[in-house]
Protein backbone atom coordinates (compact mmCIF):
# COMPACT_ATOMS: atom_id res chain seq x y z
CA UNK A 1 0.00 0.00 0.00
CA UNK A 2 3.46 2.49 0.68
CA UNK A 3 4.17 1.51 -2.58
CA UNK A 4 1.04 1.79 -4.45
CA UNK A 5 1.08 5.58 -2.06
CA UNK A 6 3.98 6.98 -3.17
CA UNK A 7 3.40 6.24 -6.69
CA UNK A 8 0.37 8.12 -6.77
CA UNK A 9 1.70 10.99 -4.58
CA UNK A 10 4.56 11.13 -7.46
CA UNK A 11 2.09 11.12 -10.05
CA UNK A 12 0.21 13.95 -8.76
CA UNK A 13 3.39 15.92 -8.65
CA UNK A 14 3.51 15.34 -12.74
CA UNK A 15 2.95 17.87 -15.07
CA UNK A 16 0.11 17.26 -17.48
CA UNK A 17 2.58 16.45 -20.48
CA UNK A 18 5.68 14.92 -18.48
CA UNK A 19 6.96 13.20 -15.71
CA UNK A 20 9.41 15.70 -13.11
CA UNK A 21 12.63 13.42 -12.22
CA UNK A 22 15.22 15.51 -13.26
CA UNK A 23 17.89 14.05 -11.37
CA UNK A 24 19.66 10.74 -11.72
CA UNK A 25 18.54 10.22 -7.84
CA UNK A 26 14.86 10.76 -9.18
CA UNK A 27 15.03 8.80 -11.56
CA UNK A 28 16.54 5.84 -9.11
CA UNK A 29 13.66 6.23 -6.48
CA UNK A 30 10.77 6.41 -9.21
CA UNK A 31 12.40 2.96 -11.20
CA UNK A 32 12.21 1.76 -6.98
CA UNK A 33 8.95 2.78 -5.97
CA UNK A 34 8.08 1.02 -9.47
CA UNK A 35 9.59 -1.87 -9.14
CA UNK A 36 7.98 -2.49 -5.51
CA UNK A 37 4.13 -1.39 -6.69
CA UNK A 38 4.64 -3.76 -9.52
CA UNK A 39 5.63 -6.78 -7.37
CA UNK A 40 2.97 -5.88 -4.78
CA UNK A 41 0.73 -5.97 -7.62
CA UNK A 42 1.72 -9.36 -8.59
CA UNK A 43 1.42 -10.83 -5.66
CA UNK A 44 -2.31 -9.37 -5.59
CA UNK A 45 -2.66 -10.60 -9.34
CA UNK A 46 -3.75 -7.11 -9.56
CA UNK A 47 -4.08 -6.46 -13.14
CA UNK A 48 -5.33 -2.78 -12.18
CA UNK A 49 -2.45 -2.06 -10.32
CA UNK A 50 0.15 -3.26 -12.49
CA UNK A 51 -1.25 -1.56 -15.16
CA UNK A 52 -1.30 2.03 -13.28
CA UNK A 53 2.14 1.12 -12.27
CA UNK A 54 3.37 0.51 -15.89
CA UNK A 55 1.55 4.03 -16.66
CA UNK A 56 3.51 5.94 -14.73
CA UNK A 57 6.48 4.83 -15.33
CA UNK A 58 6.10 5.82 -18.91
CA UNK A 59 5.04 9.12 -17.85
CA UNK A 60 8.73 9.24 -16.30
CA UNK A 61 10.11 7.79 -19.58
CA UNK A 62 8.80 11.04 -21.22
CA UNK A 63 11.43 12.99 -19.26
CA UNK A 64 13.82 10.09 -19.41
CA UNK A 65 13.15 7.81 -22.39
CA UNK A 66 16.67 6.04 -22.19
CA UNK A 67 17.13 5.79 -18.58
CA UNK A 68 17.41 1.80 -18.40
CA UNK A 69 15.87 1.52 -14.89
CA UNK A 70 12.42 2.75 -16.05
CA UNK A 71 12.76 0.84 -19.53
CA UNK A 72 13.79 -2.36 -17.40
CA UNK A 73 10.81 -1.92 -14.84
CA UNK A 74 8.12 -0.66 -17.55
CA UNK A 75 9.41 -4.22 -20.03
CA UNK A 76 8.58 -5.93 -16.33
CA UNK A 77 5.36 -4.47 -15.85
CA UNK A 78 4.25 -5.70 -19.32
CA UNK A 79 5.50 -8.83 -18.86
CA UNK A 80 3.46 -9.38 -15.78
CA UNK A 81 0.53 -7.64 -17.08
CA UNK A 82 0.36 -10.60 -20.18
CA UNK A 83 1.05 -13.41 -17.84
CA UNK A 84 -2.25 -12.31 -15.88
CA UNK A 85 -3.85 -11.42 -19.08
CA UNK A 86 -3.07 -14.91 -20.31
CA UNK A 87 -6.69 -16.61 -19.88
CA UNK A 88 -8.49 -13.42 -21.72
CA UNK A 89 -7.25 -12.07 -24.69
CA UNK A 90 -4.59 -14.69 -26.54
CA UNK A 91 -3.84 -11.67 -28.92
CA UNK A 92 -3.21 -9.30 -26.99
CA UNK A 93 -0.97 -11.25 -25.03
CA UNK A 94 1.15 -11.98 -27.99
CA UNK A 95 1.26 -8.22 -28.79
CA UNK A 96 2.06 -7.51 -25.17
CA UNK A 97 4.70 -10.00 -24.71
CA UNK A 98 6.25 -8.77 -28.12
CA UNK A 99 6.51 -5.02 -26.39
CA UNK A 100 7.99 -6.69 -23.08
CA UNK A 101 10.84 -8.28 -25.37
CA UNK A 102 11.81 -5.20 -27.52
CA UNK A 103 11.66 -2.67 -24.22
CA UNK A 104 13.82 -5.11 -21.78
CA UNK A 105 16.36 -5.73 -25.52
CA UNK A 106 16.70 -1.95 -25.44
CA UNK A 107 17.08 -1.60 -21.16
CA UNK A 108 19.76 -4.49 -21.72
CA UNK A 109 21.86 -2.43 -24.38
CA UNK A 110 22.01 0.90 -21.92
CA UNK A 111 22.49 -1.59 -18.63
CA UNK A 112 23.80 -5.38 -19.42
CA UNK A 113 21.29 -6.88 -16.48
CA UNK A 114 20.84 -10.33 -16.01
CA UNK A 115 17.50 -10.07 -15.01
CA UNK A 116 16.47 -8.57 -18.44
CA UNK A 117 18.31 -11.04 -20.48
CA UNK A 118 16.37 -14.08 -18.45
CA UNK A 119 13.24 -12.12 -18.75
CA UNK A 120 13.60 -11.66 -22.40
CA UNK A 121 14.56 -15.80 -22.24
CA UNK A 122 11.34 -16.20 -20.58
CA UNK A 123 9.24 -14.52 -23.35
CA UNK A 124 10.78 -16.16 -26.19
CA UNK A 125 9.92 -19.30 -24.27
CA UNK A 126 6.31 -18.53 -23.68
CA UNK A 127 6.15 -17.16 -27.75
CA UNK A 128 7.04 -20.27 -28.38
CA UNK A 129 4.45 -22.01 -25.99
CA UNK A 130 1.84 -20.12 -27.97
CA UNK A 131 3.30 -21.30 -31.66
CA UNK A 132 5.48 -24.05 -31.53
CA UNK A 133 6.16 -23.66 -35.05
CA UNK A 134 8.36 -20.45 -34.01
CA UNK A 135 10.73 -22.48 -32.05
CA UNK A 136 13.12 -22.98 -34.58
CA UNK A 137 13.77 -19.76 -34.32
CA UNK A 138 12.98 -18.32 -30.87
CA UNK A 139 14.53 -21.51 -29.02
CA UNK A 140 18.02 -20.37 -29.88
CA UNK A 141 17.68 -17.00 -28.96
CA UNK A 142 15.74 -17.93 -25.76
CA UNK A 143 18.83 -20.13 -25.52
CA UNK A 144 21.26 -17.52 -25.86
CA UNK A 145 19.70 -15.09 -23.31
CA UNK A 146 19.43 -17.12 -20.61
CA UNK A 147 23.27 -18.00 -21.63
CA UNK A 148 24.03 -14.34 -21.23
CA UNK A 149 22.02 -13.79 -17.93
CA UNK A 150 24.30 -16.40 -16.54
CA UNK A 151 27.29 -15.13 -17.56
CA UNK A 152 26.64 -11.75 -16.12
CA UNK A 153 25.63 -12.73 -13.07
CA UNK A 154 25.86 -16.61 -12.45
CA UNK A 155 24.86 -16.75 -9.01
CA UNK A 156 21.79 -14.95 -9.64
CA UNK A 157 18.98 -16.36 -7.76
CA UNK A 158 16.00 -15.28 -10.58
CA UNK A 159 18.22 -16.44 -13.25
CA UNK A 160 17.81 -20.25 -11.89
CA UNK A 161 14.35 -19.14 -11.02
CA UNK A 162 13.89 -18.31 -14.55
CA UNK A 163 15.69 -21.38 -16.12
CA UNK A 164 13.35 -23.81 -14.13
CA UNK A 165 10.24 -22.18 -14.95
CA UNK A 166 11.45 -22.77 -18.65
CA UNK A 167 12.75 -26.33 -18.14
CA UNK A 168 9.26 -27.39 -16.87
CA UNK A 169 7.87 -26.26 -20.20
CA UNK A 170 10.56 -27.55 -22.44
CA UNK A 171 10.47 -31.03 -23.51
CA UNK A 172 13.59 -33.45 -22.67
CA UNK A 173 15.26 -33.67 -25.73
CA UNK A 174 15.29 -29.86 -26.25
CA UNK A 175 17.53 -29.14 -22.81
CA UNK A 176 14.36 -28.88 -20.56
CA UNK A 177 12.77 -31.85 -18.01
CA UNK A 178 11.23 -32.20 -14.37
CA UNK A 179 14.93 -33.24 -13.56
CA UNK A 180 16.72 -29.65 -14.53
CA UNK A 181 13.49 -27.82 -13.52
CA UNK A 182 13.88 -29.17 -9.71
CA UNK A 183 17.57 -28.79 -9.77
CA UNK A 184 17.69 -25.30 -10.98
CA UNK A 185 14.29 -24.29 -8.72
CA UNK A 186 16.77 -25.59 -5.78
CA UNK A 187 19.26 -23.74 -6.83
CA UNK A 188 17.97 -21.05 -7.23
CA UNK A 189 15.83 -21.55 -3.16
CA UNK A 190 19.63 -21.94 -1.83
CA UNK A 191 20.67 -18.75 -3.83
CA UNK A 192 17.43 -16.72 -2.55
CA UNK A 193 19.07 -16.96 1.49
CA UNK A 194 22.00 -14.26 1.16
CA UNK A 195 20.27 -12.43 -1.83
CA UNK A 196 20.09 -8.94 -0.95
CA UNK A 197 20.04 -6.59 -3.97
CA UNK A 198 20.17 -2.87 -3.67
CA UNK A 199 17.23 -0.40 -4.92
CA UNK A 200 16.67 -0.02 -7.19
CA UNK A 201 17.81 -3.77 -8.15
CA UNK A 202 14.99 -6.13 -8.63
CA UNK A 203 14.14 -7.96 -5.61
CA UNK A 204 11.65 -10.58 -6.65
CA UNK A 205 11.42 -14.65 -6.80
CA UNK A 206 12.14 -15.74 -3.60
CA UNK A 207 8.44 -17.06 -3.14
CA UNK A 208 7.60 -17.33 -6.41
CA UNK A 209 10.95 -20.22 -6.83
CA UNK A 210 8.76 -22.26 -3.99
CA UNK A 211 5.46 -21.61 -6.18
CA UNK A 212 7.24 -23.40 -8.78
CA UNK A 213 8.90 -26.16 -7.02
CA UNK A 214 5.14 -26.67 -5.63
CA UNK A 215 3.77 -26.84 -9.28
CA UNK A 216 6.65 -29.06 -9.99
CA UNK A 217 5.85 -31.78 -6.96
CA UNK A 218 2.02 -31.01 -7.46
CA UNK A 219 2.52 -32.39 -11.77
CA UNK A 220 4.42 -35.88 -10.18
CA UNK A 221 1.58 -36.34 -8.15
CA UNK A 222 3.62 -35.49 -4.99
CA UNK A 223 1.16 -33.77 -2.66
CA UNK A 224 2.67 -33.41 0.64
CA UNK A 225 5.87 -31.95 -0.76
CA UNK A 226 3.85 -29.26 -2.69
CA UNK A 227 1.51 -28.14 -0.50
CA UNK A 228 5.35 -27.72 1.97
CA UNK A 229 6.34 -26.08 -0.69
CA UNK A 230 3.49 -23.69 -1.27
CA UNK A 231 3.48 -22.84 2.80
CA UNK A 232 6.92 -21.67 2.68
CA UNK A 233 5.92 -19.14 -0.45
CA UNK A 234 3.04 -17.85 1.77
CA UNK A 235 5.45 -17.51 4.57
CA UNK A 236 7.59 -15.34 2.31
CA UNK A 237 4.82 -13.77 0.48
CA UNK A 238 1.56 -14.06 2.82
CA UNK A 239 -0.41 -11.34 0.52
CA UNK A 240 0.22 -13.94 -2.07
CA UNK A 241 -3.69 -14.44 -3.89
CA UNK A 242 -2.50 -17.13 -6.18
CA UNK A 243 -1.52 -19.33 -3.25
CA UNK A 244 -4.53 -18.57 -1.28
CA UNK A 245 -7.41 -18.91 -3.25
CA UNK A 246 -5.81 -21.65 -5.65
CA UNK A 247 -2.75 -23.24 -5.38
CA UNK A 248 -3.30 -24.66 -1.65
CA UNK A 249 -7.23 -24.87 -1.84
CA UNK A 250 -7.17 -27.04 -5.08
CA UNK A 251 -4.33 -29.18 -3.80
CA UNK A 252 -5.85 -29.73 -0.21
CA UNK A 253 -9.29 -30.84 -1.67
CA UNK A 254 -7.68 -33.41 -3.80
CA UNK A 255 -5.43 -34.86 -0.44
Amino acid sequence: MRARNALVLAASALTPAMAIAQTAADVVKWADSARVAIEGAQRAGDLGRITSARQLVERALVANPNDPWLLHYQGYAIYREALLRENRDKQDVRQLRDRADSILERSAMLLPLAESHALRASLLGQMIGSNPIRGMTLGPRSAAEMNRAAELSPRNPRVFLMRGIGAMFTPKMFGGGDDKAEANLLKAIELFVGDKPTAPAPAWGHGEAYIWLGQLYAKQDKRDAALAAYHKALALEPDNAWLKTTLIPNLERKR
